[in-house]
């Protein structure tokens, strides 16, 4: 079964990003029901002169946050953090620090880290430094460079705000003092810069509960019925699944899960096995309803006209009754005429198992009625693990575990090895990868025992700059959670023989 993975793997383990990149909203920090809230920088540039109205700032840092998928799911209002003639930054953003004492919530870059305690360490750090710069943007990538701020250190305008028709203050984004809004001087305003941007206060949603009879690992999706209804009069595909997609943004627990969701529908262009990806080529999984029952046991099971259960539980976890537009067939293709957008599309009936909850009667689509919507895969978390094994003749044990990161899918994994006393002078670092572990000597061509059973399929990487960590960035797929690998570190010496081999990890892909 890992075999089937290995080209994956292989992507991941040769694939090094040069800057860090990543989500991790909701705060890892924080616990179900606190608030926070999120600043990051712009990946789009803007000038500073064309308009003197924080208005248009403020649409263009929301645009621009709204476009990354990451983002858009919390379903907030994103604010430009800059002043203009009429509007402090503070105020702009509603974070001023008055009353005296700690006011507001803290503050966060895209990627989890805290920027800020409060609205007080915000506009303070001429005093004491933020905790962390804030220089991660819009695509959860760590960036530098300067941002328009018109803004003093304490939150106050400057005399040079956005709409100045000469300069505009700037700030920059590698800076923790007071620095990170204003460096002094600023730029041309007609020149090309970012924007930090702020979102408004947000809750860590209580967390979604998995289904009970799945283990940690296990891959499932998620049927829902929408809690609200619209018509049927389009016939692109891509509107019924922004629909189902901004519904989930508006409900905590499933918007946390960080799953994508498409309508379970057919247009004239798209029936609903493609647009979901259940047909019978792709891998299956059970499928289950918002309140962990079970109404498909595979993909076949959801198109054969007789599911497990009603699919009538809705993004709200209500029970729902009435239809769902579908324009499909029992069998998820398109229904003859009858696909949305159509005169007349299909509907199915929420409440029944039988293949009338795809296609029950036709109606003119300017009717109201639901939508069935599918996620993506989900996994079930499961902690990723990295055990160090010296083998029955105890390798030196220097193969560090992952200095940032566990291997944890959608991660950079960085195991380094230590030369404070092993191999100081070595020229190279690698490591050898295989799914089995072993403990074999290869006296006359290593020291130490070779760990990882290089008979079956194996993965070698090098690292010619021997200390610093590697850095395998593992793909977010769900096919990799699970999976277990023998991976073991070593080193060479200007190219001598016998080579040196440390510690394996004993790896587990997880999900945090």
């Amino acid at each position: 079964m890992r075999a089937a993975f290995l080209p994956i793997l292989i992507t991941a383990l040769t694939s090094s990003a040069l800057t860090a990149q990543g989500f991790q909203l909701p705060p890892a920090d924080l616990a179900p029901g606190q608030e926070y809230r999120v600043l990051c920088i712009t990946q789009a540039t803007t000038d500073s002169v064309s308009s003197a109205d924080i208005s248009t700032y403020n649409a263009f840092v929301d645009a621009d946050c709204n476009a990354e998928p990451a983002l858009a799911v919390l379903g907030t209002n994103w604010r430009a953090l800059a002043s203009s003639p009429a509007s402090t930054a503070p105020e702009n953003t509603m974070t001023d620090p008055a009353p005296a004492g700690p006011t507001g919530v803290p503050i966060y870059r895209p990627d989890g880290v805290r920027v800020a305690n409060n609205y007080d360490a915000l506009w303070n750090a001429s005093n004491v430094p933020l905790a962390a710069t804030p220089n991660v943007n819009s695509r959860g990538e760590v960036t530098s460079g300067y941002v328009w701020s018109g803004t003093g250190p304490t939150g106050l305008g400057t005399s040079s705000r956005l709409g100045d028709p000469n300069v505009t203050s700037i700030g920059e984004v590698l800076q923790s003092d007071g620095r990170w809004v204003f460096h002094g001087g600023g730029f041309p305003s007609d020149a090309q810069a970012r924007l930090y941007a702020m979102s408004d206060v947000l809750t860590v949603p209580e967390p979604y509960e998995h289904p009970a009879n799945l283990q940690p690992g296990d891959v499932y999706r998620i049927l829902i019925v929408t809690d609200e209804s619209r018509n049927a009069t389009s016939s692109n595909i891509a509107v019924y699944n922004q629909f189902v997609t901004n519904e989930v943004a508006t409900n905590g627990p499933l918007a946390a899960l960080g799953a994508e969701w498409k309508a379970l529908a057919s247009t004239s262009a798209v029936n609903a096995r493609t647009n979901t990806g259940t047909n019978a080529s792709d891998l299956s999984r059970p499928i289950y309803l918002r309140n962990g029952t079970l109404i498909a046991n595979d993909y076949a099971q959801l198109w054969s006209g007789s599911l497990l259960a009603q699919p009538r539980i809705s993004t709200s976890g209500a029970n729902q009754s009435g239809a769902a537009w579908t324009g499909s067939t029992p069998s998820g293709s398109q229904a003859p005429g009858g696909a949305l957008g159509a005169g007349a599309p299909w509907a199915g009936n929420l409440t029944t198992t039988s293949p009338f909850w795809m296609q029950s009667f036709q109606i003119n689509g300017v009717s109201s009625f639901r939508l069935y919507a599918l996620s993506s895969e989900i996994v079930v978390p499961l902690e990723a693990q990295e055990v160090p094994r010296v083998g029955s003749s105890s390798n030196p044990n220097v193969f560090l575990p992952g200095v940032t990161s566990k291997p944890i899918i959608g991660q950079t994994w960085d195991p380094v090895i230590d030369h404070s006393q092993f191999v100081p002078d070595a020229t190279l670092d690698f490591v050898l990868i295989s799914p089995d572990p072993t403990s074999v000597p290869l006296p006359g061509i290593a020291t130490g025992n070779l760990l990882c059973n290089l008979a079956i399929w194996h993965v070698s990487i090098s690292n010619f700059t021997p200390g610093t960590p590697f850095e395998f960035a593992l793909p977010n797929s769900a096919a990799l959670v699970g999976n277990a690998y023998c991976v073991q570190g070593g080193s060479l010496n200007n190219g001598a023989t016998p080579m040196h081999f440390a510690n394996a990890l004993d790896i587990v892909i997880g999900t945090f």
